[in-house]
């Protein structure tokens, strides 16, 4: 069974069950709108808050959740209660924010950094020391989704232009070609063998 916290309309769904191979997913969100259009079992639900009883289903997925947490301290609650529900593993995705400061030195972002709604810019380093500080150590932490080497990928803006999720040419300014020193990844994804 799976347990899939801040689902919203249930988009994620089906990528969650095949790749857990787990067909029963329950569905939760705190917005009763977004649940009408989810397709498995819904529960209105405030993740901040307690969820539902340790070690009560298999796994716990957070995908596209924690960014949306007021801060650091929220974030960790989060984490730390869907832990205990979860019997097996806990599985957070997210927007990598690792790069932020390299891209705005090279005057571009990605498209999630400036949205407002993401209150929360979780790195890598600040989830692993939230995981060690909850003794969460059976862990792996990478970036995944995909990953660019330059400026002319659709999800990089120049910083200022609120673009949407993807740079429109003849819509917006001008980007200029930068080629990155490294990769750019698109996600951070975690999972969390409890």
């Amino acid at each position: 069974m799976i347990l899939d916290l801040g689902s919203k309309t249930g988009r994620s769904s089906e990528d969650i069950k095949q790749a857990l191979q787990d067909h029963y997913l329950i569905s939760t969100d705190i917005r009763r709108p977004h649940l009408s259009h989810a397709k498995d079992r819904r529960v209105l639900a405030d993740i901040r808050k307690s969820i539902v009883k340790d070690k009560s289903v298999d796994y716990v997925t957070m995908w596209h959740v924690l960014e949306h947490m007021k801060d650091l301290e929220e974030v960790r609650t989060v984490i730390k209660r869907a832990a205990m529900a979860a019997k097996k593993m806990l599985w957070i995705v997210g927007p990598w924010f690792d790069d932020d400061k390299y891209l705005a030195d090279l005057g571009f972002n990605l498209y999630w950094s400036t949205w407002p709604g993401h209150k929360t810019h979780l790195t890598s380093q600040q989830l692993h020391d939230i995981l060690v500080d909850l003794r969460l150590t059976n862990n792996c932490i990478s970036g995944t989704g995909f990953t660019t080497h330059d400026s002319h990928s659709h999800r990089i803006h120049n910083i200022g232009y609120e673009a949407g999720h993807n740079y429109h040419v003849g819509k917006y300014p001008e980007k200029r070609f930068v080629k990155f020193d490294r990769s750019v990844w698109d996600l951070l994804d975690c999972k969390v063998y409890v």
